[in-house]
């Protein structure tokens, strides 16, 4: 009798110390809630890290991350007059805006002309993205409607913009004088050389 009574009492000790079925479920039922929170947050943190991955913004104007194969470009437009409206007109850069910053260029006065003289004192091949930059940059200034001219005997003037596009120890913009440039480009940078001069162009672009 007394051995049976020891053992009831240790069942009903161990019966209260057990916790309730509906603690257990709570319990559960909370650690699903926080996984199912956390990989939420996850998916949402990636979601806007691959955006910016992207998509970047300079001074206003909108950069695009696009694909062609294996070449990534970097997308933006700009408002061209079309059949008696306005379209976005679109352009590829083949640098990241993110490092075109890096080129050294003192754009605190720079803005655009009616008139912009181009020049080189140099040859350019550099495995044919010679033809790339030179192409894009006067095709840019068509688009905005300014005057492109190539005078071997111009020099800096204040009535238009004058870039001179040559060889150096640096890849940067010098500016020499009121609205006058030289595109100094060293070890065929000449892509990053004329697309921090077209990154600038964008910017004053937008702000008319």
């Amino acid at each position: 009798m007394e051995n049976k009574k020891h053992k009831s009492k240790e069942q009903g000790k161990s019966k209260k110390t057990k916790p309730k079925k509906s603690e257990a479920n709570a319990r559960t039922l909370k650690i699903v809630l926080i996984v199912c929170f956390a990989i939420i947050i996850f998916i949402l943190v990636a979601y806007f890290y691959i955006n910016s991955l992207r998509s970047y913004t300079y001074e206003g104007v909108e950069f695009t991350t696009v694909q062609e194969g294996e070449l990534i470009l970097y997308q933006t437009s700009i408002p061209v007059p079309y059949e008696g409206g306005m379209a976005p007109y679109n352009f590829y850069l083949r640098t990241n805006p993110k490092k075109l910053q890096n080129v050294p260029f003192d754009n605190s006065d720079f803005k655009l002309m009616q008139n912009t003289v181009l020049n080189f004192q140099d040859e350019f091949d550099c495995e044919g993205y010679g033809i790339i930059a030179i192409a894009n940059l006067v095709q840019l200034h068509s688009s905005m409607g300014i005057n492109i001219i190539k005078d071997e005997n111009a020099t800096c003037d204040a009535r238009y913009n004058f870039m001179n596009i040559t060889l150096g120890d640096k890849t940067e913009i010098q500016k020499i004088d009121e609205n006058c440039y030289n595109i100094v480009i060293n070890d065929c940078e000449i892509l990053p050389g004329t697309e921090r001069m077209m990154l600038e162009m964008f910017v004053k672009y937008s702000e008319i």
